[in-house]
């Protein structure tokens, strides 16, 4: 808890992700956030229907 406020600013502030030297250093892109969702939540139901 000593950290907290010094990190608070985190959620005071917007953060901005900037991936483009990234992107430029591996030709890569990030995935778009409605594939991630939408590949997280088919893994979540297959996790869940292999539990039953």
């Amino acid at each position: 808890m000593s950290e907290y406020a010094e990190l608070f600013y985190q959620y005071e502030e917007a953060q901005v992700m900037d991936s483009a030297a990234f992107e430029a250093r591996f030709t890569l892109r990030p995935t778009p956030l409605a594939d991630a969702v939408t590949a997280t939540v088919d893994w979540l139901r297959a996790a869940l229907a292999a539990q039953v």
